[in-house]
């Protein structure tokens, strides 16, 4: 998972990638924007949608002290 902050290290998104048998699953999340896109490696074929609304941030265990 790669976390993405602003310039005051708040998490404002998150990008993670899913790798099954046939299938890589990539999850993206800015600001009010997910994004899902998953890619068959069998027939080569592509899909995506975009949603918007208040996605579920991660914490960042860096911060915690």
């Amino acid at each position: 998972m790669i976390i993405t902050k602003n310039n005051k290290g708040e998490v404002i998104g998150y990008t993670e990638t899913y790798i099954g048998p046939q299938d890589n699953v990539t999850v993206s999340v800015n600001g009010n924007m997910t994004s899902i896109s998953t890619f068959n490696r069998t027939t080569g074929k592509n899909e995506s949608k975009t949603f918007f609304g208040k996605p579920i941030l991660p914490s960042d265990p860096s911060s915690k002290k």
